[in-house]
């Protein structure tokens, strides 16, 4: 932008007055407006994290009908933004792909993903070992809190766990419970080219381990934390943290979720084979879930 000016106001000696004016007759001076968080940044409803491929093609697959669907490169990410319909309404997603697992590598993504996208709910969907009898190969765990179960004290010949819960904040709480009041707990669904799953809320254990040992120590520690202990994995303490740390922000997210396929039953028979069944199924319980969240967010923004 290119402003002329014809002088200055002169008030003394040292004492000069210049107001986007450059000095001299004819003189010009080049600026550029002040960058805005706004300018800088796009805003969604949902971010959308997921860390093995399985995880990344299942959501992928939710955008199929999205005609505003487009690839964006931030700081080496690659995100995909796109927008879901649902009877009622809309819902704009951003997904990202994390480049490692485990707690640090989400907290990086987590990052990334509220400093380009401001989304207003951050979600991890993807794949879990099931803990609890009640949820088979394909079932899906809806967090309603995290244990992280690694804080712990070690002595000699004695380990001393101290579980650390996050519940998820009040209104994703309420959307939960109103999400099973109007399909029943369990819900059960039936998506074409499926022989059907159920989802179920509950807590889910989080940690850095991989467990592959039906009678782990952290198994037991985590059901004598909670006997409804429904499923393990190792990103979603991460998540919770970051988002309550983020909490007071004013363009901070306003809620976090985690949505897991049970892919195995975290014992000796775990493997990759299931992956994509369990991961397929978690996303479509996102889909199932927009409508509620969506009214949930709204009725948050609007008490703010």
């Amino acid at each position: 932008m290119t402003n002329h000016n014809h002088g200055i106001q002169n008030f003394g000696p040292g004492q000069m007055h210049i107001t986007g004016s450059a000095i001299g007759t004819g003189a010009q001076v080049h600026y550029s407006p002040p960058s805005t968080s706004a300018q800088a940044t796009k805003r969604c409803d949902i971010g959308v994290l997921t860390v093995v491929a399985a995880e990344a093609s299942a959501i992928s697959a939710l955008a199929a009908g999205s005609t505003d669907r487009h690839e964006a490169r931030h700081d080496d990410r690659t995100f995909h933004e796109f927008t879901i319909g649902y009877p009622g309404g809309s819902a704009r997603l951003v997904t990202l792909q994390q480049s490692d697992r485990g707690q640090q590598s989400t907290v990086a993504a987590y990052q990334a993903m509220r400093q380009r996208y401001r989304p207003r709910l951050v979600v991890i969907v993807g794949i879990a070992g099931g803990i609890h009898p009640d949820l088979g190969i394909g079932d899906v765990a809806v967090a309603n809190q995290i244990i992280h179960y690694d804080s712990r004290r070690e002595e000699p010949g004695d380990t001393r766990r101290r579980a650390n819960v996050n519940k998820v904040p009040h209104w994703v709480q309420n959307a939960i419970n109103d999400f099973f009041a109007d399909h029943g707990e369990p819900a059960r669904f039936s998506p074409p080219g499926s022989a059907g799953y159920i989802a179920r809320p509950g807590p889910i254990g989080s940690g850095e381990s991989v467990i592959r040992d039906a009678s782990s120590a952290i198994r037991q520690y985590l059901h004598t934390v909670n006997d409804k202990t429904l499923a393990v994995e190792t990103e979603g303490a991460a998540l919770a943290q970051a988002s309550y740390e983020d909490e007071q922000h004013l363009d901070g997210p306003k809620g976090w979720m985690v949505i897991r396929g049970i892919s195995d039953h975290a014992d000796p028979a775990k493997d990759d084979s299931r992956h994509e069944l369990a991961a397929r199924n978690a996303a479509q319980t996102l889909r199932e879930l927009l409508p509620t969240l969506m009214k949930g967010l709204d009725e948050t923004a609007g008490h703010q």
